[in-house]
């Protein structure tokens, strides 16, 4: 959630705000800053809050359909897919909220490459990839 408040623009009505040059105001009250942490906050709060009821049992059940064991390590697959929906959805959902458009791009892989779905693509990739050399391992005998 951290990192969605400090490094991540926020969508308003699924469309990026355009970086602007800050101009100083001499004027400004810490009122207004607070405000302006809130409104960075409660999104990235709701955007963990759909991560973990959405994407979470989603990608552990793609774990589970790509060959991870359902009833030896049940708890493992459940860490390992929440660990995998914060990475790829929670950064996803602060940026692009729920537009049904957006969501349609996302799916469909036809998204402009930025840094968010560049971490998406990296996660899934590196799930993947690092998933290969397991089969490698099962002759090597433990000692």
């Amino acid at each position: 959630m951290l990192y969605c408040v400090l490094c991540l623009p926020i969508a308003k009505n699924g469309v990026l705000p355009v970086k602007a040059k800050a101009k100083a105001k001499l004027g400004v009250k810490k009122g207004k800053e607070m405000g302006v942490v809130w409104e960075r906050v409660v999104p990235a709060s709701l955007a963990t809050l759909l991560t973990f009821l959405l994407a979470s049992p989603l990608v552990t059940i793609f774990l589970i359909l790509f060959g991870a064991p359902l009833t030896t390590h049940f708890a493992h697959n459940i860490l390992c897919g929440t660990h995998m929906a914060l990475l790829m959805f929670q950064p996803l959902f602060y940026v692009y909220g729920v537009d049904a458009v957006m969501w349609r791009e996302i799916c469909s892989a036809f998204l402009p490459w930025d840094g968010v779905w560049g971490g998406t693509v990296g996660t899934m990739l590196g799930a993947w990839f690092g998933a290969v050399p397991i089969p490698l391992d099962w002759c090597v005998k433990c000692s």
